[in-house]
């Protein structure tokens, strides 16, 4: 075949596969790569779904705070309340793997020495004038039923700190499974309406995400005079769905 015969060729190869691309001849090859780059319309919502729990067990801390002139006689005095302390939770039934150190500290405390200048503001003394040793545990508490007579004996026994009081729920499992299904049909029902309103139709669901809230403290204050009133109530559990839909 001579030269002048390639070079046409050539041309008339070229100009059928312009004149196709012209008339809509597309390869597969190329229907597939724009459809991989082509992303999904999605729609995604918040579902908030609630079931009520009755707490059964307290997570409690309680604490030794002692006081005095010399280091060695604060430590020594607070380790004897908090021994103590210890020996009356255990005597009132908790066990020991259910006793757990949060916190020991050994501070020095100053008072405040006025200026001989009148109306001077006071300045901090050098010396300190004292210390305090602080012991802290925590107390995993099973029977609610018993926590009040439980705190008052540690009270007794020594015990000058009550921090604060957590109640739980031994086996969520139940509770969980009813607000998840909740939040879950919240966010249905919320993607079902936005997507009425937008013309759109829900498709397959691409992620879900979920999340829950923190359980609620109860703080109160140590007191004598009777057994401290302790009231667990109910406990509302919360699920929090983020689901994302296709829309078509």
């Amino acid at each position: 075949m001579s030269r002048l015969q390639q070079t046409s060729r050539v041309k008339v190869l070229a100009l059928i596969t312009v004149l196709c691309l012209l008339a809509g001849c597309v390869s597969p090859s190329v229907q597939a790569q724009t459809s991989e780059d082509t992303s999904p319309s999605t729609l995604s919502v918040w579902g908030s779904g609630q079931a009520a729990t009755t707490p059964d067990r307290a997570v409690v801390t309680i604490g030794v705070e002692s006081s005095a002139l010399q280091a060695s006689a604060a430590l020594s005095q607070n380790n004897k309340q908090m021994l103590a302390t210890i020996a009356a939770l255990q005597k009132a039934g908790v066990p020991e793997n259910d006793i757990q150190t949060q916190a020991v500290q050994l501070y020095s405390r100053y008072d405040p020495v006025p200026l001989p200048q009148s109306g001077a503001a006071p300045s901090a003394s050098t010396e300190p004038s004292g210390y305090t040793a602080l012991n802290t545990v925590q107390v995993m508490v099973r029977d609610i039923s018993a926590l009040g007579a439980l705190l008052d004996a540690a009270v007794e026994a020594g015990s000058t700190r009550i921090d604060g009081i957590r109640f739980e729920v031994s086996d969520p499992a139940v509770a969980r499974r009813q607000a998840r299904e909740a939040a879950w049909q919240d966010a249905q029902d919320k993607a079902q309406q936005l997507a009425a309103l937008s013309g759109l139709q829900l498709g397959h669901v691409i992620q879900i995400q979920e999340t829950d809230s923190p359980p609620v403290d109860v703080t109160i204050q140590a007191a004598a005079g009777g057994p401290v009133p302790i009231a667990p109530g109910t406990q509302n559990l919360q699920i929090n769905l983020n689901v994302t839909w296709q829309v078509r």
